[in-house]
């Protein structure tokens, strides 16, 4: 099956600290891979090395056959702006801006479209997550949840082939988690994309994904499918980090 995302030996150094170790993978076309791990494994290093939010320091990185290269031109990091969509831990929106004027920037810039087409497609993607009736209101109007579906919807608006997630419920309050979940589980079922998560939400990566990643002090400790990972992990570190989460 052909790779959308295909990462070789990479590594990323912060100074001395080495966050990122040979890391190898790859995400077939339309699927779904989750990551999971504790806090300061490298997950979120490892979006936004695929996002060019980060360059590695060695190995090499394939989304959808577009080389992402360690000092990439301003034409590759706009090619891969409308290839790759991202959803941050933080919303990220800007306060100053409606939510339909967030979801329409980067469509205009970086796609090209006029304003009247990048609004109707906005208008497209607010309903999809719920909001259509929240428009022209100002994020600071709107709960945790819904601006991060309102962040869904400005990725989604890009209509990326790729979609990053990166702990998009972490910002939330519990109550809240659900809806955002229930979102990315819409969208998962469409198999338009190929989605690959950060998460803590145990049952969610359970649910949605295809294959499940899990990481810790920068390398990947074991890969699998989730029935199996979650049931039998088969390494030590796999299971004394399960047990801890889920209790069992």
């Amino acid at each position: 099956m052909k790779s959308a995302i295909s990462i070789q030996n990479i590594s990323k150094k912060f100074g001395t600290l080495e966050v990122l170790k040979n890391i190898s993978f790859d995400v077939p076309v339309g699927r779904v891979l989750a990551i999971i791990g504790p806090s300061g494994s490298g997950k979120t290093t490892l979006l936004r090395c695929l996002n060019l939010l980060a360059r590695i320091d060695d190995g090499k990185i394939e989304m959808n056959g577009f080389s992402i290269i360690n000092k990439p031109t301003n034409f590759n990091i706009r090619v891969l702006r409308e290839k790759v969509g991202m959803v941050f831990q933080q919303f990220n929106l800007w306060p100053h801006k409606t939510v339909i004027e967030n979801l329409i920037e980067a469509p205009m810039l970086v796609r090209g479209l006029s304003r009247s087409e990048a609004t109707e497609k906005a208008k497209i993607f607010l309903k999809r997550v719920g909001l259509a009736d929240k428009a022209n209101e100002y994020p600071s109007r709107l709960s945790g949840g819904q601006q991060q579906r309102v962040a869904i919807a400005r990725a989604l608006a890009m209509e990326p082939e790729i979609l990053l997630l990166d702990e998009i419920t972490s910002a939330l309050d519990p109550e809240l988690v659900g809806e955002v979940l229930n979102v990315v589980r819409e969208i998962v079922a469409e198999h338009k994309r190929t989605i690959l998560l950060v998460t803590h939400e145990m049952g969610f990566a359970r649910d949605v994904a295809d294959e499940v990643i899990f990481m810790d002090k920068g390398i990947i400790i074991e890969q699998g499918k989730p029935d199996d990972l979650f049931r039998d992990p088969k390494q030590e570190r796999t299971r004394q980090f399960l047990q801890r989460i889920l209790n069992y």
